[in-house]
């Protein structure tokens, strides 16, 4: 199987603008080359100590929150997953992460939105639904804390014309 890697939303924001980047200029073998050199040494260098130096019983559940399923059950099939209690759960991911076990789902939420966004034509709602949020105003107030600008902006921003790669479909 090819690796596959997840990243958090600073990284997300940092893939974007080498995208960009690479799509604003004349394509060259140096561009993409350079576009490659930065995607590999400084944003996907430091993906791998997400989760190092954390028990096994963690990374497993980590990992098993990539499923869609997990992830629509939230912070209750991560600790179902751990097979540890909540407050257990808790405290270590606030000591592992700095953050606790709702930011995490939720982050993990809103990266998974926002690739549905860039890669489909589902609708916000199917998409906040697919997340495992069914108030529509608490996925938009979640995205944008997370992104920075609402989930239709972000959908028109990273829409690209395949045809006129050079063109983006819709105006920034």
């Amino acid at each position: 199987m090819p690796a596959s890697f997840r990243l958090d939303t600073a990284q997300m924001r940092d893939l974007s603008l080498l995208e960009q980047g690479l799509d604003r200029g004349t394509r060259s073998l140096a561009r993409i080359e350079a576009f490659l050199l930065n995607l590999m040494t400084d944003l996907l260098g430091g993906i791998a100590s997400e989760t190092a130096g954390a028990p096994d019983w963690v990374v497993r559940a980590c990992d098993a929150m990539s499923d869609p399923a997990a992830l629509r059950e939230g912070v209750q099939a991560l600790v179902e997953l751990t097979g540890r209690s909540h407050e257990h759960v808790s405290r270590t991911f606030r000591r592992l992460f700095g953050q606790t076990p709702s930011a995490y789902v939720n982050a993990l939420r809103m990266n998974q939105a926002a690739r549905q966004l860039s890669s489909t034509d589902t609708p916000i709602m199917d998409v906040a639904l697919d997340c495992g949020i069914e108030d529509l105003s608490h996925f938009y107030r979640l995205f944008r804390q997370t992104h920075g600008i609402s989930p239709m902006r972000y959908r028109r921003r990273t829409r690209i014309d395949l045809v006129h790669p050079q063109k983006l479909t819709v105006s920034q």
